[in-house]
């Protein structure tokens, strides 16, 4: 059985691009075999491969031709396929001539329809080299990208302009075109160091990795990336720390098609600088790896990756450390400059820049971090703390968007705030404002660091809070993967916080302090905006929890009692997981599943008073006594979130009584007083538990494990 080779040659794609490419074409590859019925050795077979001009994909032990199935053809319905005597009708004729087949070859089918005459034809298959030729162009050009581009009359769009394609099945090469690229069995080396062509016999991929190898292209990403970190580690460790940024090795991996390395240096004085700005201008504007010496000190060199053999990299070097120089140069008068500047002059011209449409400026936004971060660090727990919050907080929500209008952060935007920390301090500011200034930002992206003063986590989040009720306000919430204002960031950023600092408190105060700040500006309703924002920053939660494997039922179990509270939520969720593995669960969940499906509680109202006067016989009392005797001390352990204790409280007093209640008790009686009065009994009992924890009703226990209670006895007195 033969295997495929496909190469996709394009002009230099951009390193973000690839890796969601190559994904998609895995799993398009993989549809394309298993939907056209063409056997393979299957997903674990495939591989992909990439430089910054090819993606590849193989795929191992194709059949040849599509496997043979019979296909059920439909035709005319049984009432005009025959004419009043039964014999076959015009219809019925002209559908076996078109199917070529005889008309015993006809059978009928039952159909919510009716009857339909149908007849099943063998579908023997076509030449698999076949259907490649016609659905690889399909599979190529519906690959994803973040952009594409228009090259042709034909408006085709790709990441960047096809030049080139490989398509190899076996000895074969299947016939297609793209573009006006026609699939051939050529691929290229390296543009500079062996430009030509390379021709490729079969689809065998040991033979063309070294091939390319030979042309220098080392197209498996992995072994590029392991040479280059090998290499890396070599010349950082000469200096002391040999540790390699992962993230920038990924990038970097993606930018060259044989890896080369050098090292580069940087004139000393600039490492008076902040480390931030050094490492902003190496890292994220050249892609350079800074240097760490054995105390962890920034020193004046940088390895770079370059895309040529050592022969070159003299040359190389001495462009990499010009372009550098450069921009450490600008670095340097940003940093002056803007330290002669007051940070409140700064903050006084941002009323010329729009915040949103409908919230006004950020000088309008400035004021609102000013009130709500006072309002927030009352919240933020910071034992000994014996600083003015309120006076402090005033000051860095006043300051802490000063630096958009610096020269630094206008070339290097990644550093707002981070500068505007730095110039704090430089002007001297008290160091509380300082830190809540530079952790404002905080935390960028799931694995940044977390803000860590009392001011820093109150900023942080009015920030992050006045974000997502400004956005929800003027109702610019994300649809689908688009999500153009980062609001799925922010929410992220703010059950971070609370999960580091067990902020006990619910998610809809904070919003509403939020809201109120706009309120005047922008027209809405203060609770469907609470609302909203309350639960899609549970929704991350809940994705969050599903990512890291949790399960859904007992997230949404937890979610229904509508709490907004994301640290409780969690203790909640981590509390009923421990419960379920007890030997009490079944009869727990039996016992909140029961009461639940006869009242059908809903959490946030109040069930009535119940009458004990229509209390009728002795199952009924035994229920409301019990629950009057354990309901202030089960309450308790819920207040106290000691939740696994007092679901085992909770079933060991109410589990039996319940039990005989519903094994003797005729709830839907005649007497309407009566029979409310014994849902409001169940639904006590089960909003007890329901609204302190979690619903147990929609969690699936096996039958095997439900309890088995016995009939016989009498009943609690």
């Amino acid at each position: 059985m033969p295997d495929l080779l496909l190469e996709i040659g394009a002009e230099e794609i951009p390193a973000g691009y690839i890796p969601p490419a190559l994904e998609a074409l895995a799993v398009g590859m993989d549809q394309l075999l298993t939907g056209a019925r063409i056997g393979y050795d299957g997903v674990e077979s495939l591989r992909v491969l990439a430089t910054p001009r090819r993606l590849t994909l193989f795929a191992s032990g194709l059949i040849a031709a599509q496997e043979p199935i019979t296909v059920e053809v439909s035709g005319p319905s049984k009432k005009v396929a025959y004419d009043d005597q039964g014999k076959p009708a015009k219809p019925l004729i002209g559908f076996c001539r078109s199917q070529d087949v005889a008309l015993d070859a006809v059978r009928i089918k039952q159909t919510p329809k009716g009857d339909y005459c149908v007849v099943d034809k063998a579908d023997p298959g076509r030449k698999t080299v076949e259907v490649l030729a016609e659905q690889l162009p399909g599979l190529i050009t519906g690959l994803p990208f973040p952009k594409s581009m228009y090259w042709t009359e034909r408006a085709l769009t790709f990441a960047r302009p096809i030049r080139n394609l490989v398509a190899l099945l076996g000895e074969k090469f299947v016939p297609f075109e793209i573009g006006g690229v026609a699939a051939g069995r050529e691929t290229e080396g390296h543009p500079f160091l062996a430009p030509g062509r390379i021709e490729l016999k079969d689809a065998d991929l040991e033979t063309y990795k070294k091939k390319l190898e030979k042309a220098y292209v080392l197209v498996d990403l992995e072994a590029r990336r392991d040479q280059l970190q090998q290499k890396i580690e070599k010349l950082l460790s000469k200096h002391g720390k040999g540790e390699v940024d992962n993230d920038l090795l990924d990038q970097v991996t993606l930018l060259v098609e044989w890896p080369g390395v050098l090292e580069g240096e940087f004139d000393k004085a600039f490492l008076d600088l902040p480390e931030e700005i050094l490492i902003e201008s190496m890292r994220y504007h050249q892609r350079f790896f800074p240097v760490r010496d054995a105390g962890d000190k920034l020193v004046n060199r940088f390895v770079a990756v370059h895309n040529r053999t050592d022969k070159q990299a003299k040359a190389i070097r001495g462009g990499c450390e010009r372009v550098l120089t450069a921009r450490l140069d600008d670095a340097r008068f940003f940093w002056d400059h803007d330290r002669k500047v007051p940070l409140e002059e700064f903050a006084g011209r941002l009323s010329g820049i729009e915040y949103l449409q409908g919230l006004g400026s950020v000088a309008d936004k400035s004021i609102r971090l000013a009130t709500l971060c006072q309002t927030f660090s009352r919240h933020v727990p910071a034992p000994g703390y014996k600083g003015d919050a309120e006076k402090h907080a005033t000051e860095a929500g006043g300051l802490c968007k000063a630096d958009l209008l610096t020269e630094m952060v206008g070339e290097f935007p990644r550093l707002q705030g981070i500068m505007g920390g730095f110039y704090a301090l430089e002007q001297k500011k008290n160091p509380e404002v300082v830190l809540a200034i530079a952790e404002h930002y905080l935390p960028r992206n799931p694995t940044d660091a977390l803000p860590k003063t009392k001011l820093g986590v109150a900023l942080s989040l009015a920030d992050k809070f006045d974000h997502l009720a400004g956005c929800f306000a003027l109702s610019l919430k994300p649809t689908g993967s688009s999500d153009p204002f980062a609001l799925r960031r922010a929410a992220m950023g703010i059950l971070r916080i609370f999960r580091a600092q067990q902020l006990d408190i619910g998610l809809g105060q904070w919003a509403v302090e939020a809201l109120e700040q706009i309120r005047g500006q922008v027209d809405f309703d203060l609770e469907a905006v609470r609302s909203a924002v309350v639960g899609f920053v549970l929704d991350r939660l809940e994705e969050q929890y599903i990512r890291d494997g949790g399960d859904r039922d007992l997230f949404a179990a937890c979610r229904f009692n509508r709490s907004d509270n994301p640290t409780d939520l969690e203790t909640r969720i981590t509390a009923l997981k421990e419960v379920t593995g007890k030997p009490n669960w079944p009869s727990l969940q039996e016992l909140a599943e029961r009461t639940f499906n006869i009242a059908k509680p809903i959490v946030h109202e109040e069930p009535s008073s119940v009458d004990e006067s229509l209390l009728e016989v002795d199952e009924e009392r035994a229920v409301w006594r019990t629950y009057r005797e354990c309901h202030e001390s089960v309450q308790k352990l819920f207040d106290e979130q000691r939740y696994a204790e007092a679901a085992e409280a909770y079933e060991a007093a109410l589990a039996e009584p319940v039990h005989w209640f519903f094994d003797k008790v005729f709830v839907n009686v005649e007497d309407e007083r009566v029979r409310a009065n014994r849902v409001s009994i169940l639904k006590h009992v089960n909003l007890l538990f329901t609204r302190n924890f979690a619903n147990l009703a929609a969690l699936h226990v096996p039958e095997e494990l439900k309890p088995q209670r016995g009939r016989k006895g009498s009943a609690p007195g």
